[in-house]
Protein backbone atom coordinates (compact mmCIF):
# COMPACT_ATOMS: atom_id res chain seq x y z
CA UNK A 1 0.00 0.00 0.00
CA UNK A 2 1.55 3.30 -1.13
CA UNK A 3 0.94 6.33 1.08
CA UNK A 4 2.24 9.83 1.69
CA UNK A 5 3.88 10.96 4.92
CA UNK A 6 0.69 12.83 5.82
CA UNK A 7 -1.38 9.70 5.22
CA UNK A 8 1.07 7.78 7.40
CA UNK A 9 0.41 10.29 10.19
CA UNK A 10 -3.31 9.71 9.86
CA UNK A 11 -2.84 5.95 9.78
CA UNK A 12 -0.68 5.99 12.93
CA UNK A 13 -2.81 8.62 14.64
CA UNK A 14 0.16 10.82 15.55
CA UNK A 15 1.98 13.93 14.36
CA UNK A 16 5.40 13.10 12.93
CA UNK A 17 8.12 15.44 14.30
CA UNK A 18 9.79 17.72 11.77
CA UNK A 19 13.21 16.16 12.32
CA UNK A 20 11.80 12.74 11.46
CA UNK A 21 10.01 14.08 8.38
CA UNK A 22 13.25 15.70 7.20
CA UNK A 23 15.11 12.44 7.72
CA UNK A 24 12.55 10.57 5.63
CA UNK A 25 12.74 13.07 2.77
CA UNK A 26 10.17 13.64 0.07
CA UNK A 27 8.31 10.96 -1.83
CA UNK A 28 5.77 8.24 -1.28
CA UNK A 29 6.14 5.39 1.20
CA UNK A 30 5.19 1.74 1.14
CA UNK A 31 3.28 0.57 4.23
CA UNK A 32 4.84 -2.60 5.60
CA UNK A 33 2.35 -5.36 6.47
CA UNK A 34 4.88 -8.18 7.09
CA UNK A 35 5.58 -9.20 10.67
CA UNK A 36 3.80 -8.83 14.00
CA UNK A 37 5.39 -5.73 15.42
CA UNK A 38 3.19 -3.40 17.45
CA UNK A 39 4.70 -0.47 15.55
CA UNK A 40 3.49 1.11 12.32
CA UNK A 41 6.21 0.52 9.73
CA UNK A 42 6.73 2.04 6.29
CA UNK A 43 9.66 2.48 3.93
CA UNK A 44 10.92 4.57 1.07
CA UNK A 45 13.60 3.56 -1.41
CA UNK A 46 16.32 4.50 1.11
CA UNK A 47 15.00 4.16 4.64
CA UNK A 48 12.44 2.71 7.06
CA UNK A 49 10.31 4.53 9.61
CA UNK A 50 8.80 2.89 12.69
CA UNK A 51 6.17 4.58 14.82
CA UNK A 52 5.16 3.08 18.17
CA UNK A 53 2.53 4.67 20.38
CA UNK A 54 3.61 5.49 23.93
CA UNK A 55 2.54 2.78 26.33
CA UNK A 56 3.21 -0.01 23.86
CA UNK A 57 5.97 -2.60 24.03
CA UNK A 58 8.75 0.02 23.90
CA UNK A 59 10.17 -2.05 21.04
CA UNK A 60 11.24 1.05 19.12
CA UNK A 61 13.05 2.42 22.17
CA UNK A 62 14.84 -0.90 22.56
CA UNK A 63 15.69 -1.03 18.88
CA UNK A 64 17.35 2.37 19.00
CA UNK A 65 19.44 1.31 22.00
CA UNK A 66 20.37 -2.03 20.48
CA UNK A 67 21.24 -0.59 17.08
CA UNK A 68 23.68 1.79 18.72
CA UNK A 69 25.31 -1.10 20.60
CA UNK A 70 25.40 -3.45 17.59
CA UNK A 71 26.98 -0.97 15.19
CA UNK A 72 30.42 -2.23 14.06
CA UNK A 73 29.77 -5.60 15.75
CA UNK A 74 27.42 -7.27 13.25
CA UNK A 75 25.78 -5.92 10.08
CA UNK A 76 22.69 -3.93 11.07
CA UNK A 77 21.00 -0.87 9.53
CA UNK A 78 22.42 2.57 10.21
CA UNK A 79 20.38 4.58 12.71
CA UNK A 80 19.40 7.76 10.85
CA UNK A 81 17.07 9.55 13.28
CA UNK A 82 15.11 9.03 16.49
CA UNK A 83 12.55 11.18 18.28
CA UNK A 84 10.02 10.76 21.04
CA UNK A 85 7.10 12.88 22.22
CA UNK A 86 4.12 12.36 24.46
CA UNK A 87 2.30 10.33 21.85
CA UNK A 88 4.86 8.04 20.24
CA UNK A 89 8.42 6.99 19.55
CA UNK A 90 9.81 7.45 16.01
CA UNK A 91 12.77 5.62 14.48
CA UNK A 92 14.30 6.06 11.01
CA UNK A 93 16.85 3.51 9.82
CA UNK A 94 18.72 2.62 6.67
CA UNK A 95 16.99 0.26 4.23
CA UNK A 96 19.22 -2.76 3.63
CA UNK A 97 19.27 -4.23 0.13
CA UNK A 98 18.79 -7.88 0.94
CA UNK A 99 16.06 -10.52 1.01
CA UNK A 100 14.79 -13.12 3.43
CA UNK A 101 15.63 -16.70 2.46
CA UNK A 102 12.06 -17.38 1.31
CA UNK A 103 12.22 -14.42 -1.11
CA UNK A 104 14.74 -15.91 -3.56
CA UNK A 105 12.24 -15.55 -6.39
CA UNK A 106 14.58 -16.74 -9.15
CA UNK A 107 15.40 -19.91 -7.16
CA UNK A 108 19.06 -19.27 -7.94
CA UNK A 109 20.12 -20.64 -4.56
CA UNK A 110 18.82 -24.04 -3.36
CA UNK A 111 16.64 -23.75 -0.26
CA UNK A 112 18.83 -26.10 1.86
CA UNK A 113 21.83 -23.85 1.19
CA UNK A 114 19.81 -20.85 2.34
CA UNK A 115 18.76 -22.68 5.51
CA UNK A 116 22.41 -23.43 6.28
CA UNK A 117 23.22 -19.73 5.72
CA UNK A 118 20.47 -18.81 8.20
CA UNK A 119 22.09 -21.05 10.82
CA UNK A 120 25.56 -19.69 10.12
CA UNK A 121 24.27 -16.14 10.53
CA UNK A 122 22.81 -17.00 13.92
CA UNK A 123 26.19 -18.35 15.04
CA UNK A 124 27.68 -14.97 14.13
CA UNK A 125 25.13 -13.18 16.29
CA UNK A 126 25.51 -15.59 19.20
CA UNK A 127 29.30 -15.14 19.13
CA UNK A 128 28.96 -11.49 20.20
CA UNK A 129 30.59 -10.60 23.54
CA UNK A 130 28.09 -10.63 26.39
CA UNK A 131 29.69 -7.76 28.30
CA UNK A 132 27.66 -4.55 28.43
CA UNK A 133 24.67 -5.94 26.53
CA UNK A 134 22.03 -3.20 26.87
CA UNK A 135 19.08 -5.49 27.67
CA UNK A 136 18.77 -8.45 30.01
CA UNK A 137 16.13 -10.79 28.60
CA UNK A 138 16.83 -13.82 30.76
CA UNK A 139 13.84 -15.75 32.03
CA UNK A 140 13.29 -13.80 35.26
CA UNK A 141 12.84 -10.61 33.25
CA UNK A 142 11.08 -12.30 30.35
CA UNK A 143 8.45 -13.82 32.62
CA UNK A 144 7.91 -10.49 34.41
CA UNK A 145 7.42 -8.86 31.01
CA UNK A 146 4.93 -11.57 30.04
CA UNK A 147 2.99 -11.03 33.28
CA UNK A 148 2.85 -7.28 32.63
CA UNK A 149 1.73 -7.78 29.02
CA UNK A 150 -1.15 -9.98 30.16
CA UNK A 151 -2.25 -7.43 32.73
CA UNK A 152 -2.36 -4.54 30.24
CA UNK A 153 -4.02 -6.59 27.51
CA UNK A 154 -1.08 -6.85 25.11
CA UNK A 155 -1.31 -10.63 24.67
CA UNK A 156 -3.58 -11.56 21.78
CA UNK A 157 -4.86 -15.09 22.18
CA UNK A 158 -6.25 -15.14 18.64
CA UNK A 159 -2.64 -15.06 17.39
CA UNK A 160 -1.57 -18.15 19.34
CA UNK A 161 -0.08 -21.00 17.32
CA UNK A 162 -2.35 -23.91 16.50
CA UNK A 163 -0.96 -26.06 19.32
CA UNK A 164 -2.01 -23.37 21.83
CA UNK A 165 -5.32 -22.50 20.20
CA UNK A 166 -8.11 -22.40 22.76
CA UNK A 167 -5.77 -21.79 25.69
CA UNK A 168 -6.01 -18.51 27.53
CA UNK A 169 -3.00 -16.31 28.20
CA UNK A 170 -3.19 -17.04 31.93
CA UNK A 171 -3.08 -20.80 31.27
CA UNK A 172 -0.06 -20.44 29.00
CA UNK A 173 1.70 -18.22 31.53
CA UNK A 174 1.02 -20.72 34.32
CA UNK A 175 2.46 -23.50 32.17
CA UNK A 176 5.54 -21.36 31.48
CA UNK A 177 6.10 -21.02 35.22
CA UNK A 178 5.58 -24.72 35.89
CA UNK A 179 7.80 -25.96 33.05
CA UNK A 180 10.58 -23.39 33.37
CA UNK A 181 13.98 -24.91 32.46
CA UNK A 182 16.48 -25.39 35.27
CA UNK A 183 19.32 -23.66 33.44
CA UNK A 184 19.98 -20.94 30.87
CA UNK A 185 22.72 -21.08 28.25
CA UNK A 186 23.00 -17.35 27.73
CA UNK A 187 24.32 -15.56 24.66
CA UNK A 188 23.46 -12.31 22.93
CA UNK A 189 20.15 -13.30 21.32
CA UNK A 190 18.56 -11.48 18.40
CA UNK A 191 15.26 -11.97 20.20
CA UNK A 192 13.06 -12.22 17.11
CA UNK A 193 15.07 -14.52 14.85
CA UNK A 194 12.36 -15.10 12.27
CA UNK A 195 13.10 -15.36 8.57
CA UNK A 196 11.97 -11.81 7.60
CA UNK A 197 14.48 -10.35 10.06
CA UNK A 198 17.65 -11.77 8.49
CA UNK A 199 18.55 -10.50 5.01
CA UNK A 200 20.80 -12.19 2.46
CA UNK A 201 22.16 -11.82 -1.04
CA UNK A 202 21.93 -15.47 -2.07
CA UNK A 203 23.74 -17.12 0.85
CA UNK A 204 25.77 -14.04 1.79
CA UNK A 205 24.58 -12.29 4.94
CA UNK A 206 23.51 -8.68 4.32
CA UNK A 207 22.27 -7.81 7.78
CA UNK A 208 19.98 -8.27 10.79
CA UNK A 209 16.91 -6.09 11.22
CA UNK A 210 14.19 -5.62 13.88
CA UNK A 211 16.56 -5.87 16.85
CA UNK A 212 14.20 -4.35 19.40
CA UNK A 213 14.17 -7.59 21.44
CA UNK A 214 17.93 -8.20 21.34
CA UNK A 215 19.52 -8.97 24.70
CA UNK A 216 21.12 -11.51 26.96
CA UNK A 217 19.04 -14.70 26.85
CA UNK A 218 19.17 -18.46 26.38
CA UNK A 219 20.23 -19.33 22.82
CA UNK A 220 17.08 -21.47 22.57
CA UNK A 221 15.06 -18.24 22.40
CA UNK A 222 16.43 -17.73 18.87
CA UNK A 223 16.53 -21.41 17.95
CA UNK A 224 12.86 -21.79 18.83
CA UNK A 225 11.70 -18.83 16.77
CA UNK A 226 13.89 -19.77 13.82
CA UNK A 227 12.55 -23.32 13.64
CA UNK A 228 8.98 -22.07 14.02
CA UNK A 229 9.54 -19.52 11.24
CA UNK A 230 11.03 -22.15 8.92
CA UNK A 231 7.90 -24.25 9.36
CA UNK A 232 5.67 -21.25 8.74
CA UNK A 233 7.46 -20.12 5.58
CA UNK A 234 8.26 -23.58 4.19
CA UNK A 235 5.24 -25.65 5.30
CA UNK A 236 5.84 -28.46 2.79
CA UNK A 237 9.31 -29.44 4.01
CA UNK A 238 10.75 -29.76 7.52
CA UNK A 239 13.99 -27.77 7.43
CA UNK A 240 14.33 -27.52 11.22
CA UNK A 241 16.66 -30.57 11.53
CA UNK A 242 19.01 -29.15 8.88
CA UNK A 243 18.98 -25.74 10.55
CA UNK A 244 19.74 -27.16 14.00
CA UNK A 245 22.46 -29.47 12.68
CA UNK A 246 24.06 -26.57 10.82
CA UNK A 247 23.92 -24.42 13.95
CA UNK A 248 25.92 -27.10 15.71
CA UNK A 249 23.99 -28.25 18.79
CA UNK A 250 23.88 -32.02 19.23
CA UNK A 251 21.83 -33.34 20.84
CA UNK A 252 19.07 -30.73 20.75
CA UNK A 253 17.16 -30.14 23.97
CA UNK A 254 13.67 -30.70 22.53
CA UNK A 255 11.94 -29.74 25.78
CA UNK A 256 13.72 -26.39 25.93
CA UNK A 257 12.98 -25.76 22.26
CA UNK A 258 9.28 -26.36 22.91
CA UNK A 259 9.37 -24.22 26.04
CA UNK A 260 10.62 -21.12 24.23
CA UNK A 261 8.04 -21.59 21.48
CA UNK A 262 5.41 -21.64 24.23
CA UNK A 263 6.83 -18.53 25.94
CA UNK A 264 6.78 -16.65 22.65
CA UNK A 265 2.98 -16.94 22.54
CA UNK A 266 2.89 -14.24 25.18
CA UNK A 267 4.92 -11.74 23.07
Amino acid sequence: MTISLRELENHAGVTIPRAIARAMGAGLLELDTVGESGAVVAHSARCYIKIERTGGNDEVVGERRNLEWLQDKVPVPELIAYASNGDAHFLVTEKLEGRAIYEDRENATPIPDRVVALAEALKVFHALPTENVPDDRRLDNRLMDARARIEIGHVFEEDFSLSFSGKGAEAVFKQCLEERPNDEDCVVCHGDYCLPNVLFDGCELVGFIDVGWTGLADRYQDLALATWSLGYNFPDTDYAPLFLKSYGIDPIDAEKLSYYKMLDQLF
